[in-house]
């Protein structure tokens, strides 16, 4: 075999085994030269060895033939269209997570509970600002937040738990639960919401008060209260 098939059929080896997908230029091909990676030839991003790549995993992510990117271990990459198969970005990823701890409806307000999900944030290394999911008497749970989606990280990746701030008033997309540092809480897990009612505001915790909670499985009717001077888990969504 002379060495312009044994060129052509290594460049084929590239394109089908879903590593590199190389762009060749036939007059290149013709001369026994394949082409580097350039915005002219390739749709996704360029290695720095001169290949093409898709553009779509975390470790080679990019569009438009420029170097790919490395995301980072809290990023993913994001296709640029939905429709397209080639290139995107580097895109944080919104965190949700269920507190490790349990606390009682005695909270501190929800401004209490937003400190107690910061905490837990950092000492997970969690970079962002994170808040309860918590009603009060005048405001529902879900209108601090927009944007989305959000994910949980479960040990070895993410899950995603919802696809946007509309999605928060209708159904999760998992009924897992993880706490911040990717554990699974056991299933049917409850945690403070305050759909019903909201234990004072979150100030009280005692018996005589009563709280709304909630788990990822009846999110949409979430009706159960408990006394105040229960212990239940916090969910935090970053902002």
């Amino acid at each position: 075999m002379n060495s312009r098939l044994t060129l052509f059929f290594a460049a084929l080896s590239l394109v089908g085994c879903g590593a590199p997908s190389m762009t060749l230029d036939a007059g290149a091909m013709d001369s026994g030269v394949v082409v580097r990676c350039s915005a002219s030839n390739c749709d996704g991003c360029c290695s720095d060895s001169g290949e093409c790549f898709r553009g779509t995993n975390v470790d080679a992510c990019g569009s438009a033939g420029a170097s790919c990117s490395i995301c980072s271990a809290a990023q993913v990459c994001q296709k640029l269209s939905a429709t397209s198969d080639f290139g995107g970005a580097c895109s944080h990823l919104p965190r949700a997570f269920g507190t490790s701890s349990k606390y009682s409806g005695g909270l501190g307000g929800r401004a209490g509970a937003d400190a107690k999900c910061a905490t837990h944030a950092t000492a997970a290394n969690l970079a962002g600002t994170f808040k309860a999911f918590l009603a009060t008497a005048t405001e529902g749970p879900a209108t601090r937040f927009s944007g989305g989606p959000w994910y949980q990280q479960n040990g070895t990746g993410f899950v995603k738990v919802f696809n946007n701030a509309a999605n928060l008033l209708t159904t999760p997309l998992t009924t897992d639960l993880f706490d911040e540092n990717g554990v699974k809480l056991p299933d049917g897990e409850l945690f403070w919401l305050g759909e019903t009612s909201t234990c004072f505001d979150w100030v009280g915790a005692t018996s005589a008060s009563t709280g709304g909670v909630c788990n990822l499985s009846n999110w949409s009717s979430c009706s159960t209260t408990e006394s105040c001077g229960q212990s239940h888990r916090l969910f935090c969504l970053e902002i």
